[in-house]
């Protein structure tokens, strides 16, 4: 869930000082009325970094503050707009909200009706995202102010925000090439030599913070040849599009770099950077390299937490890139993340060795039919995720695997699979003939699993698995050739009764499961 209290960093965003204060004047902190202010703009013009040090500066001013960040992409892809008004609430309230309804109690409505607030909600694209999150403008009391930022200025108007919005223009000409030069030189002006090539892709860039940043990334420390390159394939861009000045940077990425880039962008944004490098250590050459490159040229960032994030902006761009493969066939993209392709892929078994990464929310679907065969011509499969956001397990007796209705069980499963993550697996095991040899984790929580595997398999690289919530795994199997296993959460698998023998051998283990059961654990090792 992204809701953040911002620390931004605006030392390197030039222009910035006007823009802050043009937006403070707006709130009109010093009035005790409700005031909701819009920021409106374009994609990567600058709309969240001047929310952020508007929030940093004045938060301290209010009895509760909440900076809610993508708001469309977290109410849209997910953990779902109640659960997010809910952690709302919890942040302004300071205490923890959990109502799962959309109708707030009186009692908390009078406490909100009390409370001088002050909420970001950044980056909104719909009514029903402002309604559910801010509602009507007596939610808060008086004094209480809400930035909105969105592309959509309609959506301002429509809430009621009247006159307080502010359009973030583009950046002066002389603004964008001081920006542009802070990254593509670390200097406020260009070398002689290149003075009309910096000016050439500012004017390209057209004043887009995001674009400057990105491209000015993408030819720092590079040859006059590199930047006379990158003139040329922007020259070739007629109407200049952002994704399309985006993509030259992505284009500067060697093999290994744009795969990383694109692995992110599909399946592992908003994911823990050593969790990422962990799995992606298993595919490629040097993943921390790799994810040390992509920052050095703006493509993600690292939050203060350590997870890795990147516009959204970026991200459509990376989507593009990967639906550009094969845009009518979808079962020959490398990568499978949008709902609607996903489930006519596995319900028409169009999947080809192409695939390399398939993601599922299964709380988005109905139902989905599988057959034993469903992942057979799909040989070179490196991730697979079936995942429910809206599932939050409270008790011992859990199964989701309704959701996947499978006739028969699986009968495979691609050796080349690096990370299995299956919620509600809907087969007793895995299929006999899955090789664990490329494994690095394996989660198949809140599923039908009874036993993992008969007998003995090398598993050399896998460090985590997860069994948590399967109720009917009754025996683990021989764990002695998993020598990197690092982590088990065996939390509420209650028909589970002995595990002693196969964690014996292992020297480092963290292990999750109940009280009694490790209790029990430790002294079989006695």
């Amino acid at each position: 869930m992204n809701v953040i209290s911002p620390s931004s960093d605006c030392k390197s965003f030039v222009g910035l000082d006007s823009r802050i204060e043009r937006v403070k004047s707006l709130l009109c902190i010093e009035t005790s009325d409700f005031r909701a202010v819009g920021i409106w703009g374009m994609g990567g013009i600058g709309k969240t970094t001047i929310a952020g040090v508007v929030f940093d500066q004045i938060s301290s001013q209010f009895e509760g503050c909440c900076f809610v960040a993508n708001v469309r992409e977290e109410s849209e892809n997910g953990s779902g707009l109640i659960r997010l008004r809910d952690q709302v609430l919890s942040n302004i309230l300071e205490e923890n909200i959990n109502l799962g309804c959309p109708n707030i109690p009186p009692f908390i409505k009078r406490r909100l009706e009390s409370k001088k607030v002050f909420i970001v909600l950044d980056d909104v694209n719909s009514l029903k995202q402002l309604e559910t999150l801010a509602g009507g403008i007596d939610r808060f009391g008086p004094g209480s102010r809400i930035i909105i930022t969105t592309r959509d200025k309609q959506l301002l108007l429509n809430f009621g925000v009247g006159d307080n919005i502010y359009k973030v223009d583009s950046l002066y000409n002389h603004e964008a090439l001081q920006l542009f030069c802070k990254y593509a030189f670390k200097e406020d002006c260009p070398p002689k030599d290149l003075m009309l090539c910096a000016q050439s892709v500012v004017d390209y860039a057209n004043g887009n913070p995001l674009a400057l940043k990105v491209l000015g990334c993408s030819l720092y420390r590079k040859s006059k040849q590199n930047w006379e390159n990158a003139l040329y394939k922007l020259k070739k861009i007629s109407n200049p599009e952002i994704h399309s000045m985006l993509k030259i940077s992505f284009e500067g990425l060697d093999k290994e770099e744009r795969d990383i880039f694109l692995d992110i962008v599909c399946f592992f944004k908003g994911e823990h950077r050593d969790h990422v490098t962990q799995i992606l250590n298993g595919c490629y050459f040097s993943a921390q390299v790799g994810i040390s490159v992509l920052i050095d040229k703006s493509l993600i960032t690292i939050s203060r937490r350590n997870k890795i994030h990147m516009h959204d902006l970026l991200q459509e761009m990376g989507w593009e890139i990967v639906r550009q493969k094969s845009s009518n066939k979808p079962g020959k993209r490398s990568r499978l993340h949008h709902q609607e392709d996903v489930c006519l892929v596995l319900k028409k078994n169009l999947g080809t060795e192409a695939v390399k990464g398939m993601l599922l929310n299964t709380s988005r679907i109905k139902n989905l039919d599988l057959d034993s065969q469903a992942f057979e011509r799909m040989r070179n499969l490196r991730y697979l995720k079936f995942y429910d956001d809206e599932h939050h397990p409270r008790s011992e007796d859990i199964n989701i695997s309704k959701v996947i209705n499978l006739p028969h069980d699986l009968n495979y499963l691609p050796n080349e699979l690096r990370y299995l993550h299956w919620n509600g697996y809907p087969s007793k095991a895995l299929p006999s003939t899955f090789s664990l040899e490329n494994l690095v984790e394996l989660d198949l929580s809140t599923g039908n699993i009874e036993q993992l595997w008969k007998g003995k398999k090398h598993a050399p690289k896998l460090k985590r698995l997860n069994l948590s919530h399967s109720c009917h795994l009754t025996e683990m199997p021989d764990l002695s050739n998993t020598p990197c296993l690092e982590d088990i959460n065996l939390v509420h698998c209650k028909s589970l009764l002995d595990i002693s023998s196969s964690l014996q051998h292992l020297n480092k283990l963290r292990m999750k499961a109940s009280e009694a059961f490790q209790q029990k654990f430790i002294l079989s090792l006695l």
